[in-house]
This record gives structure tokens, sequence and C-alpha cells, in this order.
């Protein structure tokens, strides 16, 4: 079956990046399709925060469920949405991204697996002959973190984890921050 639309080769350019934010947990692009000039915006980023930013009714029913399998079996996990722009100059000073993350349209997860070294357990092993204490600071999910480091050795699977948030409210006393 053919199609009746144009085969025109679709072209699209950048017009605004949005580099990575810790604080944002993402990164974006505003794009141009040039053919038709209509301006579109893109992000990807942790899916816990992209989820914040989508409309229910496009985010599979079993998000989290899905999302808590995947991490729990190591993998890293992206999340992508998108949203249609209206017509005007998206290229000054003057556009923050943070117009632009609500009402988005999930687009789908990118899953992949970062497998370890060769050489990894062995210099565990050698570390922790060393009387070394051994320690996991990442901005991955924490279950991807715990999987990677029960794998790696670094944490046996009979230790005990405790996972905490860091929260901005008042400073009450000297674990203000932590919320278990």
């Amino acid at each position: 079956m053919q199609n009746s639309k144009s085969h025109k080769e679709y072209k699209l350019s950048i017009v605004r990046r949005f580099e990575f934010s810790s604080k944002h947990q993402s990164m974006s692009v505003i794009v141009k399709n040039n053919l038709d000039h209509k301006y579109r915006y893109f992000i990807k980023g942790a899916p816990e925060k992209i989820i914040e930013f989508c409309k229910l009714d496009t985010l599979p029913i079993n998000y989290i469920e899905k999302l808590s399998e995947l991490t729990q079996n190591g993998l890293r996990v992206l999340a992508c949405a998108t949203k249609t722009l209206p017509d005007e100059d998206y290229r000054g000073n003057e556009v923050k991204r943070s117009n632009f993350d609500n009402n988005l349209t999930f687009l789908g997860l990118i899953i992949f697996k970062n497998e370890l070294k060769t050489d990894t357990k062995l210099f565990i092993k050698k570390l922790r002959f060393g009387n070394c204490k051994l320690v996991i600071s990442t901005g991955d999910n924490p279950f991807t973190s715990i999987s990677v480091a029960t794998e790696a050795t670094i944490i046996k699977p009979h230790n005990n984890i405790y996972i905490c948030d860091i929260d901005d409210g008042p400073k009450t006393n000297k674990y203000h921050n932590l919320k278990w």
C-alpha cells in the first residue's frame, strides 16, 4: 500500500539546547521542523522526574511497577517526553526550560545496561584486602545502584540498605535534610 503523503525528507534543527541539570534531572531541546516550520520540545531524563511533567493519560498504567522492576535488575533507565510548541522565536536567552516542563506527552523509556569490566571484582577484592572503605556515590536510581554494587561485590546480598532523600526544608537538627 502506498502512502499518499509526500515522501519529503524529515529535517529538524536544534533551536535551543538545555544542558543536563542535576536540579531538573534531565536535558532537553527545542527543535524546528524545517519542512513545516513547527517547533517541538523534547526531554530525556530520570523517569522519576519526567513523570512529573507528563500528562497522566499518556503514561502506561504500570509505569512505576515497570520502572521498579527494571532498576532492581541493574538496568539504567531514561524517560522521554515531548510536546508541540506555539509558533514563536525560541532562540533568546530569556527562554527558560521550566516554561516547557509541563503537559508533556510521554514517549517511552530508554533502557540499557552497563556491564561491569572483567577485572572489577578483582579490584574490589584487592581494595577490601587493603582495608579500604568502599563507597558508591552516584546519581543513578537507588535500586540500580544497589544492583550494580551487589554485582560488583561492594555490598553483600545480606547487607542492610537504607535509602533517604534530601529535603530542602528548614534545618531543625544535624539530620535536618534526611527523609528516610
